[in-house]
């Protein structure tokens, strides 16, 4: 009976540290440098996979795998973050889980934003939040993998107003 409970234990930490960054942390990243999301991110388990030099005109990027399984192309999450050589910082998080994708969107939803746009976009069901400093977009794409499996994938992407403004078109 001990050895069930302590596997049925087991079994719940695992899942609960499964993609293990809340909605509040990822958008403390984003007002972070790279240092500091590289070592907070290390921290909790994430390893760094690749990036990109700012340039002028063009955002740096580097980006984060967790869940890997020691493979990196196929991690549980990716996190992107990106930074321009002057300006604001965001963040693009991919969620393999839907569990986790539900959990982020009534975080958001706890902000009480303003439902900016609901659009298919490429077959892409895209809803964007904008509450009073941070745009919240969230997508979710269908695809196939080489089995011919179908697979649901999320992305959160978190930007500031303006940016998303001048970026994207929205306001």
């Amino acid at each position: 009976m001990k050895k069930i409970l302590l596997f049925a234990l087991l079994f719940v930490c695992i899942g609960l540290s499964a993609q293990n960054l809340s909605l509040n942390e990822l958008i403390a990243l984003r007002k972070m440098d790279l240092d500091q999301v590289e070592s907070f991110l290390t921290k909790k388990g994430w390893h760094y996979k690749t990036g990109e030099s700012p340039e002028e005109g063009k955002l740096g990027k580097a980006q984060f795998v967790y869940g890997t399984g020691g493979d990196f192309d196929y991690a549980e999450s990716f996190l992107t973050f990106y930074y321009p050589v002057y300006g604001e910082n965001r963040i693009d998080i991919q969620i393999g889980k839907s569990q986790k994708a539900t959990e982020y969107l009534e975080a958001v939803k706890r902000f009480a934003p303003s439902p900016i746009n609901t659009k298919v976009e490429n077959g892409n069901l895209i809803k964007i939040y904008a509450g009073a400093t941070t745009t919240f977009e969230f997508t979710t794409t269908k695809s196939r993998n080489r089995f011919g499996n179908d697979l649901a994938s999320w992305h959160l992407f978190i930007v500031e107003n303006k940016d998303y403004e001048t970026q994207f078109g929205y306001f």
